[in-house]
């Protein structure tokens, strides 16, 4: 049986609600889920969004035992009012993400899923934290994770994640290019069944350049990338235009697309479908996680939308059965 890991995120946001509720949904026979996080603030939120669930308190994996909803307690003292943050609630949610990989990185769990942080205030408790993809990803001393989104619609892979956008340009490099297709090739073929995948890969600037009229990372950067790409036996196309790669992705031409920066990515994941589901790639533990922040100002009020926290659990599983089913 498989055993997921699923953190609150932030105790004051709405990941204990919609984690609640996507368990209450989650009725897959061959996994078990074992909560990270507060046990009164699970409590809480899941009797506020009226979802019952009998779930056993654990300290170990092993005690776990055939129970389908286990919680292993992280930060019961910090109890916040919805929408009420704090460092404190950083320090809790940030608890939980590395409890969650020392499981994953022992093998005692066969993935994890993340419900949403704020990055201010774990950073505002001294440590520094870009996000999960970054701080995972330097916890498990890998040089190169990829942020990868995947829906019924549409997948994306970010060569650049959360970075300032003046500073995308300088962090482009044929080898950071290469290396996230190639991730995004590995990830398609092992985990969602694409046999054959072809990858489309967007430029930086307006109308891909325009032949350097408007900026010369396509030229110096980008194409040169996508030469060595293929070099290396990868079936990919590029640089395409910002404005037009997603419809051709749409139309079935490309298998996934790998986009420059965060928001020249998200922007249309998020428009196309509000349940596409995050995914780190490159790490050496299978992590997914909802595509959307705390929402601190509706927590607790009933009206976050579950079925992202569920679609992310859904695909932790269906990654842990594809792995397992090639050992």
């Amino acid at each position: 049986m498989l055993t997921i890991a699923v953190t609150l995120g932030d105790p004051a946001g709405v990941g204990p609600e919609i984690v609640a509720r996507a368990l209450a949904d989650a009725l897959t026979p061959d996994a078990r889920y074992l909560v990270l996080g507060s046990e009164p603030v699970f409590h809480r939120a899941a009797e506020r969004a009226g979802v019952r669930l009998d779930v056993r308190r654990v300290s170990s994996v092993r005690e776990c035992g055939d129970s389908r909803f286990s919680i292993w307690p992280v930060g019961d003292d910090v109890v916040p009012a919805p929408g009420r943050p704090s460092i404190e609630t950083g320090r809790a949610a940030l608890a939980a993400i590395d409890l969650g990989m020392e499981l994953a990185m022992a093998r005692k769990v066969d993935a994890l899923a993340t419900a949403p942080v704020s990055k201010r205030h774990i950073a505002e408790g001294g440590v520094p934290f870009m996000g999960h993809t970054e701080y995972l990803a330097a916890r498990a001393q890998v040089k190169h994770a990829v942020m990868f989104f995947t829906s019924a619609k549409i997948r994306v892979a970010l060569v650049t994640t959360h970075l300032a956008v003046r500073k995308v340009a300088a962090a482009l490099t044929v080898d950071r290019i290469v290396s996230t297709i190639a991730i995004a090739d590995d990830g398609l073929r092992r985990f969602f069944g694409v046999m054959e995948p072809r990858i489309a890969v967007s430029g930086l600037n307006p109308h891909a350049g325009e032949g350097g009229q408007f900026g010369r990372e396509e030229i110096d950067v980008i194409a040169p990338a996508v030469e060595a790409a293929r070099a290396r036996g990868l079936n990919v196309e590029g640089p395409l235009p910002g404005d037009t790669i997603f419809r051709r992705v749409m139309a079935g031409d490309f298998s996934a697309a790998v986009c420059m920066y965060h928001d020249q990515a998200l922007g249309p994941v998020k428009t196309l479908d509000r349940a596409a589901t995050n995914v780190t790639l490159g790490l050496p533990f299978l992590r997914t996680s909802v595509d959307h922040g705390t929402a601190f100002d509706i927590a607790g009020t009933g009206k976050a939308d579950a079925a992202p926290m569920a679609g992310c659990i859904k695909v932790a599983c269906e990654m842990a059965r594809a792995t397992a089913s090639l050992l």
